[in-house]
């Protein structure tokens, strides 16, 4: 994997022409655009980690942007470039869970590294957890599906006329149930991280 990329989006020039030098010396990939439209062509291109939008934008506004991604790309942290009078846009994208995280305008240093920083590492930290997860869950299926045949290889060779017969038997739908309930939370486990 490369250096992580983020992406903003802004019509205000001043905003859009601030940024690199803020972030230059950051080991982040830097994405420029001060439309909508040409920001979703990138994020179908490429795996990015954070976009951050104003609002005003031409033709598709910052939060349908932001709706737009995340729909197309869930794991990407979305930001809102917010100015004052961004308020009740931010508020409602904020309740709504489209707004993630917030940068005010103008756009300081500290805040701007700050949330970038934060939100690359949450979004990285998130594709790691899955990584994992899936491994694991990769990882417990095989042991669980030799138990499901060993336990039926038992059943076959177990005999009616074993005096044993209904404790081993018992035992055997135990090892059985007990398997089908580590598969249950695999399976919990995969829907979590998807």
């Amino acid at each position: 994997m490369g250096e992580p990329r983020v992406v903003f989006v802004d019509s205000d020039n001043h905003t859009l022409s601030t940024i690199p030098a803020i972030l230059q010396a950051q080991p982040w990939e830097c994405a420029l655009f001060d439309n909508a439209i040409e920001a979703l062509e990138y994020l179908q291109q490429n795996a990015v980690e954070l976009i951050a939008t104003g609002f005003s934008l031409p033709q598709v506004d910052g939060m349908e942007l932001l709706c737009r991604t995340e729909a197309c790309s869930p794991e990407t942290i979305r930001v809102a470039l917010a100015a004052d009078s961004d308020r009740n846009q931010l508020l409602e994208g904020l309740g709504s869970g489209v707004v993630q995280r917030y940068i005010t305008k103008p756009c300081s240093e500290i805040e701007l590294i700050s949330v970038v920083r934060q939100s690359v590492d949450l979004c990285l930290l998130r594709c790691r957890y899955a990584e994992l997860a899936q491994t694991l869950a990769h990882d417990l299926r095989l042991p669980l599906q030799s138990i499901g045949a060993a336990v039926l290889l038992a059943n076959v060779q177990l005999r009616d006329d074993d005096p044993r017969y209904g404790e081993l038997k018992r035992y055997l739908e135990t090892i059985l149930t007990s398997a089908s309930d580590v598969q249950k939370i695999i399976g919990a486990v995969e829907a979590q991280v998807i």
